[in-house]
């Protein structure tokens, strides 16, 4: 026999990556494959360094071990550029006993990682200080009006984000109160839509600030809603762009509900009550 290449080119593995977004869905996908080592016809240490040097030598490994990495990654909190530098080196001494001093490395790959953008969504009843900010009883009960503040935060340290939005719809049943507090842009609903929507043009880092919008909604149950948690808001969702990579940054977090998981005094009173 005589060694062969399988024909299978880089396309082969933008189909393995389109397969997994199917499965999985649209998620952040890392597909690799690195052949480093020979295909033989028998057990490696039944076949002869000669025969395993000449299906992969140092020429043939040369060809393999340069690749190109596209990272994108959500960081902590920290401030200025965040890169991403990836090297990979192989020194091989003696195999078996044949001293051979092979010694490789691939090129060094930096890459300019997104801005770590990041939303906070929450609904309470009562404030941090234990406070009533909400209005109506609580669990909420059928036939009664019941209000609620939806508060949206967003956090950003490494880069500019540009054209930032934040929307939400609102459930059939819940009520438009009104803008509450807004530290920066514009709070926006849509009647027609439901639509609610937070824009801000730029968030620079240079500035800290509390980016903060917080606003009034609320539901009168029916009966049939009894024993039930309902919905507040819909999905919220996140968009913007990173002005130093030029990257689109998107997250979702879920809708909100009168179960308030994120108020410490009215948690776990979300049940509608008759």
């Amino acid at each position: 026999g005589f060694p062969i290449r399988y024909p299978i080119t880089p396309g082969f593995f933008r189909l393995k990556h389109n397969i997994v977004r199917l499965v999985l869905g649209a998620k952040p996908t890392f597909v690799v494959e690195l052949s480093a080592e020979p295909w033989l016809l028998q057990p490696i240490i039944e076949t002869p360094i000669e025969t395993q040097l000449d299906r992969m030598g140092i020429d043939k490994f040369n060809e393999v071990i340069d690749f190109s990495v596209k990272l994108a990654s959500q960081a902590g909190t920290m401030s200025g550029d965040l890169n991403l530098r990836s090297l990979g080196s192989l020194k091989v001494a003696q195999i078996g006993k044949d001293k051979i001093n092979l010694e490789n490395k691939s090129t060094a790959v930096t890459v300019k990682l997104n801005s770590n953008l990041a939303l906070a969504a929450e609904a309470r009843y009562f404030n941090d200080q234990g406070v009533s900010i909400g209005s109506g009883p609580i669990p909420p009960q059928v036939g009664q009006t019941t209000s609620y503040v939806i508060n949206w935060r967003l956090a950003n340290s490494v880069h500019e984000v540009q054209g930032v939005s934040v929307s939400t719809v609102l459930p059939p049943g819940v009520v438009w109160g009104a803008r509450r507090e807004i530290t920066v842009g514009e709070l926006n609903y849509e009647p027609t839509t439901r639509q609610v929507t937070w824009t801000i043009n730029r968030l620079p880092t240079t500035v800290k600030l509390d980016y903060l919008v917080s606003f009034d909604v609320r539901i009168t149950a029916a009966a049939t809603d009894a024993g039930k948690i309902l919905a507040l808001t819909g999905d919220n969702a996140l968009a913007a762009t990173d002005a130093a990579t030029g990257a689109k940054i998107s997250a979702t977090s879920g809708s909100l509900t009168t179960d308030l998981v994120s108020d410490p005094v009215a948690k776990g009173k979300g049940l509608v009550v008759e």
